[in-house]
């Protein structure tokens, strides 16, 4: 399928690695002109764009500040001279498994500063940018953590919860001023990416299995073509505020879980007694 996104200039912040990475490829492989959003890993964005075969530009931000932000979008305009498509990933999860009893202000407060913060900042400027061009697409990169909960990552959770609402309140205004424009969000569940570098994988496996229907765990790959997909105008012209999750059914509930499964055997075998 043409995605006709030739030549489309898309940015994609947090394109260093993991899922941004993955989407870079993959809008690129669509030949899309592909800004790369780098601030902690620059280097490793400027391999990735060594790597695609289209025309790609780094720009370095930190999505926490006003002014970063709109630097990394007037580079942007003055290399390419529009931004047809922006994909918000960028993102953080900070807590490492504590509590919300236990979690620091500041560890709460880190999540949400670049996880909706930065993703409310890029789409400040986004909407700016595409109601003068009255044409654009948004994709938000959410999380099934922000659908269900996720115990020990509490910031995490909460700050991709409110990009739902943050995606309902701004597709009802983009379409004020371009009447194809859009925003959607994909939140993947478990990806095999480096934001699981520290998560044990007992801990995964442990989630996994209890709450996922689909045999493995997705790569980013396997997230990319939907996010690809949602930046196409000539394909998705009319999706518009949906969240799709790419999570292989999770349930959102520990279904059978081995230690709840023990327990209830030892019940049944009190009664047969």
């Amino acid at each position: 399928m043409d995605l006709g996104l030739r030549d489309a200039v898309a940015l994609v912040t947090g394109a260093s690695g993991g899922i941004g990475a993955g989407v870079a490829r993959q809008l690129a492989a669509e030949g899309a002109r592909v800004v790369l959003h780098a601030h902690a890993q620059p280097a490793a964005a400027e391999r990735l764009a060594q790597e695609l075969p289209t025309d790609c530009l780094v720009v370095g931000a930190d999505l926490r500040d006003e002014a970063s932000v709109a630097g990394m979008f007037e580079r942007v305009l003055g290399h390419f001279g529009r931004c047809d498509a922006l994909v918000a990933n960028a993102g953080v999860s900070q807590a490492h498994g504590k509590s919300v009893r236990d979690l620091p202000l500041e560890t709460f407060e880190a999540d949400l500063a670049v996880n909706l913060r930065g993703t409310f900042l890029c789409l400040r400027e986004f909407f700016r940018l595409v109601e003068r061009q009255r044409s654009g697409r948004a994709v938000l990169i959410g999380s099934t953590a922000g659908r269900f909960g996720e115990a020990g990552n509490a910031g995490y959770a909460a700050s991709k919860a409110a990009l739902r609402g943050l995606m309902l309140s701004l597709k009802n205004e983009l379409t004020r001023v371009a009447p194809f424009a859009a925003v959607n969000l994909v939140g993947p569940g478990w990806v095999l990416t480096p934001m699981m570098h520290g998560v044990s994988a007992d801990e995964v496996l442990a989630s996994f299995q209890t709450r996922a229907i689909a045999a493995g765990l997705p790569r980013p790959e396997d997230v990319a073509p939907l996010v690809a997909f949602l930046c196409s105008d000539r394909c998705a012209r009319y999706v518009c505020g949906q969240s799709v999750y790419v999570d292989g059914g999770m349930e959102g509930r520990v279904v059978h879980a081995p230690d709840e499964l023990a327990a209830l055997r030892r019940e049944i075998e009190k009664i047969g007694r």
